[in-house]
């Protein structure tokens, strides 16, 4: 994105599609865990905007900053059918920011994982739908992932997700474990 959007600034995308030949980095960061505090990017109908690859990469989205939300789109890695030579071989949607919700998303047919999360705290993925992923990667990749969360933190939600390949929730001390539970 332009870096121009503002804390409460909501992006509503239309139907259709959209290809991507390249990975999109969403940076314009929100500053809060508040209402007005977020950046939120949102298909107007649940999955009605398609993000669908169309160039050879690596993640197709990544949210790079804080306290972003991605609402209701497909996240198509635009794999379908293939044995070799994939279209994406990261994942559909890749958090980095802290305070990240990826919500009501359908990711499919991404060659690594389709939803997933890195080194920071406090991630939210729900209503979220996952398949035909981590075919083309070689790290293990999970359907939905958060890998290596801050030290000392266990904030991530997985919730009513129905991913149909496999879950990763990172390695998580006996003290994070418990703050969890």
């Amino acid at each position: 994105d332009s870096g121009v959007l503002l804390p409460g600034d909501a992006v509503n995308y239309a139907d259709g599609t959209y290809t991507i030949t390249y990975q999109t980095n969403l940076t314009a960061a929100g500053t809060s865990n508040s209402q007005l505090g977020f950046v939120v990017h949102r298909a107007i109908n649940p999955r009605g905007a398609k993000i669908r690859a169309s160039g050879s990469m690596n993640d197709m989205i990544q949210v790079q900053g804080d306290y972003i939300i991605l609402d209701g789109f497909e996240i198509d890695g635009g794999n379908a059918g293939l044995t070799s030579s994939p279209v994406t071989t990261g994942s559909g949607a890749v958090c980095y920011g802290h305070h990240n919700f990826v919500l009501n998303c359908l990711a499919h047919d991404c060659g690594g994982g389709g939803i997933a999360a890195n080194y920071k705290d406090l991630y939210i993925f729900d209503s979220n739908v996952v398949h035909d992923c981590c075919k083309f990667n070689g790290f293990n990749t999970s359907g939905l992932s958060v890998y290596e969360p801050a030290a000392g933190s266990a904030h991530a939600v997985l919730g009513f997700s129905d991913d149909q390949t496999s879950l990763d929730i990172g390695t998580f001390s006996a003290a994070q474990l418990a703050d969890i539970l």
